[in-house]
């Protein structure tokens, strides 16, 4: 099927193929014959490597948008795609797992100058050093770096005062779990005003404190997850209808401390906001599995 797109797709400019497991390496070569390709997804392709990008990234003339996620790339692979796209990359999907891609990679990334999205899973590898690096990246609108456990409080602290984060719409820092009530003030401060989508789930280190200073700084969010998060109660949340119009949907999913009745309040109020939470039978199946 591959072998039909360079002879008659030469217009082709994007191309989708998550989780076709069967791609391998040798694939690439009927994609370099499409000379306007630069949107391309092979997210969990699994069978491709670090020569596979490479090879990608030197036969094509042009990539603006490619997502890895799911691949095990490693800071060989993303510093091929960089040489030969750095003027022009501005989407970047990664996967970080089994610590294949380090400070290293994050380095040659903080060479994109043009990059406004880009998406981590597992940041098993990373530390402050890579948040010194994404210091350069003054166009970002969206920025996922999930399980960065090796990311400090004070390194987290310093790239929120320090980056240039006024296009930041989207950011997702699941499971970082030293995120904690000063990072959020730290990161509110910064661009809290115009954030439309916040994950912190699982950064249990966030109190009520924390979450107070989002209720009072998020006023243009439309989606925030807060799941995992078993140290807040919630009252704040009770200002959701008159303090954040705009939000659409608020997960809230193993937030034991959170009564229900102050959810249904909150429901009541505002009847275009979606939240999601853990029933009661939920947390018994939790409860017994641990």
């Amino acid at each position: 099927m591959l072998q039909c797109l360079p002879k008659n797709c030469q217009d082709l400019r994007k191309i989708n193929l998550e989780g076709c497991h069967k791609l391998e390496n040798r694939s690439l070569k009927y994609f370099v014959k499409c000379k306007k390709l630069s949107h391309l997804n092979f997210s969990h392709c699994y069978y491709f490597q670090d020569c596979g990008i490479i090879f990608l990234a030197d036969g094509l003339p042009e990539i603006k948008s490619i997502n890895l996620d799911g691949i095990s790339l490693t800071d060989r692979g993303v510093k091929g795609l960089v040489d030969s796209h750095y003027l022009f990359l501005e989407e970047v999907e990664l996967d970080g797992g089994e610590k294949e891609i380090s400070d290293v990679g994050l380095e040659q990334l903080s060479r994109c100058k043009q990059l406004k999205h880009l998406g981590i899973s597992f940041c098993e590898c990373l530390t402050d050093q890579s948040l010194e690096y994404l210091k350069e990246l003054k166009n970002l609108v969206y920025l996922r770096l999930s399980k960065g456990r090796d990311f400090s409080s004070d390194g987290l602290s310093s790239f929120f005062k320090e980056a240039s984060l006024s296009k930041l719409r989207v950011l997702n820092l699941s499971e970082c779990i030293e995120v904690n009530d000063q990072v959020v003030s730290d990161m509110l401060q910064a661009c809290g005003s115009h954030l439309k989508e916040l994950s912190l789930s699982w950064c249990d280190s966030i109190t009520d404190t924390g979450l107070i200073s989002i209720v009072d700084h998020c006023c243009n969010m439309e989606n925030l997850d807060l799941s995992g998060i078993g140290s807040i109660y919630g009252e704040c949340l009770l200002r959701v209808p008159e303090e954040m119009t705009k939000l659409k949907f608020l997960d809230l999913r193993l937030c034991r401390q959170i009564l229900d009745n102050l959810i249904d309040d909150i429901v009541q109020r505002k009847k275009d906001l979606k939240i999601e939470q853990t029933c009661k039978n939920e947390y018994l199946f939790l409860m017994l599995c641990t």
